[in-house]
């Protein structure tokens, strides 16, 4: 079997392969807030992740598939940190696992901020891993 995972930003309508959900930031308040951003934003992210990810061998050899999903929090800094599987992501830490790894060393980002002031906040990416023919 070969490694066909694919990631893309998130269509209209909901076909995509790597959706960000830019909308968890814990800092609502009033004015302006502008979510974290990755080099390049959520297109250098999805390419970033393409690049990085690799397929875990147990998982491939098991024909283990499907989606893994984790929440990070960007510090006022622009760290990543927290790194943890979403509760609604697939039930296999090898994919998880792999994930969370490829998001961890995803620094720097630029913070988010509200009103101007550097908040920390929380967002979640998922990434489909599949395998196709022989």
């Amino acid at each position: 079997m070969e490694n066909n995972s694919e990631i893309s930003e998130l269509n209209n309508d909901g076909a995509g392969k790597c959706p960000f959900n830019h909308g968890q930031g814990r800092s609502a308040g009033k004015g302006t807030t502008n979510y974290p951003q990755f080099m390049n934003g959520k297109h250098g992210l999805a390419e970033y992740i393409k690049n990085e990810i690799k397929y875990p061998e147990d998982a491939k050899n098991q024909g283990i598939t499907g989606i893994a999903i984790v929440e990070y929090t960007i510090n006022k800094n622009g760290e990543v940190v927290g790194v943890k599987k979403a509760k609604n992501s697939v039930d296999n830490d090898l994919l998880v696992d792999e994930l969370i790894r490829v998001v961890e060393k995803s620094n720097p980002w630029l913070p988010g901020t509200v009103e101007d002031k550097p908040e920390k906040m929380t967002l979640t990416v998922s990434y489909e891993f599949v395998l196709t023919g022989k």
